[in-house]
């Protein structure tokens, strides 16, 4: 659902999705939205219309967190993994056709958050086990 907080109403619905969205993000130039999903999705919808524009089997568990990249080129998600306390992944993604380009592995715990930094080089995940790995992801591109 899309509200116009000015006007206090609904101004559009995503009906495609009925299942729980675990995550969202929106595209730095606005016209994208990506959602992670308990099914293990990540689909990719167009912010003014509401469809979708693409779908894949993102993780093997819920998608816990989504992230554009500053560029807009990059797409990262990160998953929960077998449980809490299991090793979990991030992945890197690109932003237009949802192709995967790189895993990230490192973690003890399952995912729960993540963020580019401003300039894009890099992406910051936390997980359940009480850590902060920064990835260098400059190198990452289409």
């Amino acid at each position: 659902m899309l509200w116009d907080v000015a006007a206090h109403s609904q101004k559009m619905s995503f009906k495609d999705n009925a299942d729980a969205i675990m995550a969202v993000a929106n595209a730095p130039d606005g016209k994208t939205i990506v959602t992670g999903d308990i099914l293990h999705r990540m689909r990719l919808w167009d912010a003014a219309t509401g469809r979708e524009r693409g779908s894949i089997q993102a993780h093997s568990f819920p998608v816990v967190a989504v992230a554009f990249a500053p560029s807009g080129q990059l797409i990262a998600s990160a998953s929960w993994g077998q449980s809490f306390f299991i090793g979990a992944e991030a992945k890197l993604w690109d932003g237009q056709t949802l192709q995967l380009l790189s895993v990230l592995k490192g973690h003890k715990g399952g995912l729960t958050c993540l963020s580019f930094a401003p300039d894009g080089k890099s992406l910051a995940t936390g997980s359940c086990d009480a850590t902060v790995m920064v990835w260098d992801v400059h190198g990452v591109r289409k």
